[in-house]
């Protein structure tokens, strides 16, 4: 569970080169921390047009960001963390700033609750993938400052089975060490 909610860390993930691992046990909240010695080396506070708004999240509370997912980049530089706003950043992990925020084209970002479930670095750490509901995955470079593909299934809205909230959400992502095909795994 999340900080108030217990003390468990429930997203974690280790750089490439396995020098950082950074963990979330606060809702909004990632640290990172030298492997070897154990020192925090920084912290990243999500944030969100919609903190603090009302009727944005789920049952009429107080929207609160939510850091669902995580990856760092080969040297732990770079965070990359889906949250429940419906985007995913790219953040510096010394001074916690951030990047880019990374969401579908043609689509103003942070404007709903939504959850991002799945983020990736490339096997050789030059794309950034995130899984988007409706079986959409977005591909951008490491910084988040280009994107280079947006793959979306031809029925990504249809819901099979019985009507589930994230029934289309993207809940794995990988990319072949070619960097030429996409894997993305949905909750349907």
């Amino acid at each position: 569970n999340f900080g108030q909610y217990g003390q468990e860390v429930e997203v974690a993930a280790i750089s490439g080169d396995g020098h950082r691992v950074l963990t979330v046990r606060e809702v909004n909240k990632a640290e990172i921390w030298d492997a070897a010695s154990g020192e925090k080396v920084g912290e990243i506070v999500a944030d969100s047009p919609l903190c603090g708004t009302t009727g944005t999240a789920p049952l009429g509370d107080r929207f609160e960001v939510f850091i669902e997912a995580a990856a760092l980049n080969q040297d732990g530089s770079l965070a990359l963390l889906g949250l429940n706003d419906g985007t995913a950043g790219v953040f510096n992990v010394l001074d916690g700033a951030r990047r880019a925020t990374l969401h579908p084209p043609n689509e103003q970002p942070a404007t709903a609750w939504g959850v991002i479930r799945s983020v990736a670095y490339s096997p050789d750490h030059s794309l950034a993938l995130v899984g988007f509901p409706g079986r959409a995955v977005g591909v951008w470079s490491a910084t988040g400052a280009q994107l280079v593909a947006f793959l979306a299934a031809a029925a990504g809205a249809r819901m099979v089975g019985k009507p589930f909230v994230r029934d289309t959400l993207v809940s794995s992502v990988a990319a072949s060490a070619d960097n030429q095909f996409v894997f993305a795994g949905c909750v349907d």
